[in-house]
């Protein structure tokens, strides 16, 4: 995020007093933003979350190759209306790092959420209901506090569930609390207190030796001690917007097993796991089996920097690999080990439309080689 965002983002109480009718076609005649940003904008009602959807369209616009200038031309188009809140801006710039933003790089050096790779696609409609529904999770035994993120293997969870959780508006929202616990392997007992005493570690809770008298024979009273520190640890005052992060969920049980009566947000591509927690304890994103045809165009002139229009064959591609997030990825990364790509776009689109089986194994067959032996079990077991 570039610190001229995140100086923005310090400015919500300022920014409420945005009209953002009067900006709109400065910003359109611009070409800062189009009319389909501005008509998103306008049809949220809330002003807190029309913040939000400000903040995430100009990050999108920003992204690794986007334009880096942004922020600072979307600034110059408010100066004319607002320039009190620009000037606001500015003396935040020249204040440097305050409390937040200090609290908020702490978190990211230290967080046990896996990042992602710079190769993704900005889908902005799902991350938007994913940080809507993440504001609007409820801790305790009433309301939703459960956020699934549902999809088969390759549809790009995860990397929807990162974005998500590294932005500063959600981490801040979460009081700088997000845990992680990898469920991939979680399917005995001991597995399951494993991941809490992972849990226990993150959120710094100390045992006394007494406290705990681990029994091989049994570990479900371990487990039950642990679960009752970890609900009291999420009762207090520190940790109670916390959110908790399980990923690669198969198992309808493992819900229950880890109701911590907190924001949880769950990863799955088990409808059964999405199923056991009743409607209204939950909200849902599910997500398609594919990229759209302009996200894979979008991801694969990313990588290999094209400022030209890709060729008919790219799209035959996307086509062929019905838009999977999986296979897609794959082959941008094979396209930008070649230096003829014109010459590999139609070969390419050739073999993927006679034999796209055979390709596909042998590309998950060269990525797999590159993985540790625990990744390629937890890749196998998917």
């Amino acid at each position: 995020m570039s610190k001229e965002l995140l100086h923005l983002r310090l400015l919500r109480e300022e920014l409420a007093d945005l009209d953002f009718e009067d900006i709109q076609s400065d910003l359109i005649g611009r070409r800062i933003f189009t009319e389909a940003d501005c008509r998103d904008l306008l049809e949220e009602t809330d002003e807190n979350y029309r913040l939000d959807l400000l903040f995430l369209i100009l990050e999108q616009k920003l992204g690794p190759y986007g334009n880096i200038m942004i922020v600072n031309q979307f600034l110059d188009v408010l100066r004319s209306y607002y320039s009190w809140i620009v000037e606001r801006h500015e003396a935040s710039m020249r204040n440097g790092e305050t409390g937040q933003i200090i609290r908020y790089k702490s978190y990211q050096n230290n967080t046990s959420v896996p990042g992602i790779d710079g190769l993704n696609v900005f889908r902005r409609d799902y991350l938007w209901q994913i940080q809507r529904y993440l504001k609007q999770l409820k801790h305790g035994v009433r309301g939703q506090r459960y956020l699934f993120v549902y999809g088969s293997f390759g549809t790009g969870k995860w990397t929807l569930v990162s974005q998500a959780c590294e932005n500063f508006t959600i981490v801040e929202h979460m009081g700088y609390n997000i845990f992680y616990l990898n469920l991939a392997n979680c399917n005995q007992p001991e597995q399951i207190l494993e991941l809490l005493e992972n849990l226990s570690i993150q959120m710094e809770i100390d045992y006394k030796p007494d406290d705990v008298v681990y029994n091989g024979r049994y570990p479900t009273n371990e487990i039950a001690i642990r679960k009752r520190r970890l609900l009291q640890r999420f009762e207090d005052h520190t940790f109670r917007n916390s959110l908790l992060i399980l990923s690669h969920v198969r198992d309808p049980a493992l819900i229950e097993a880890f109701d911590l009566k907190c924001k949880t947000l769950v990863i799955t591509s088990n409808p059964n796991v999405v199923n056991s927690v009743n409607e209204n304890e939950k909200f849902v994103v599910r997500l398609p089996s594919g990229f759209s045809e302009d996200e894979t165009i979008e991801l694969f002139r990313k990588v290999l920097k094209a400022k030209v229009a890709l060729p008919e064959e790219a799209h035959q591609i996307h086509r062929t690999c019905k838009g999977n997030p999986f296979m897609i990825k794959l082959i941008a990364r094979k396209m930008a080990e070649y230096n003829n790509i014109d010459h590999r776009w139609s070969s390419l689109a050739a073999e993927l439309r006679s034999h796209s089986i055979a390709i596909e194994n042998m590309t998950i067959q060269s990525i797999l080689e590159r993985l540790t032996a625990d990744e390629q079990w937890t890749f196998r077991s998917l």
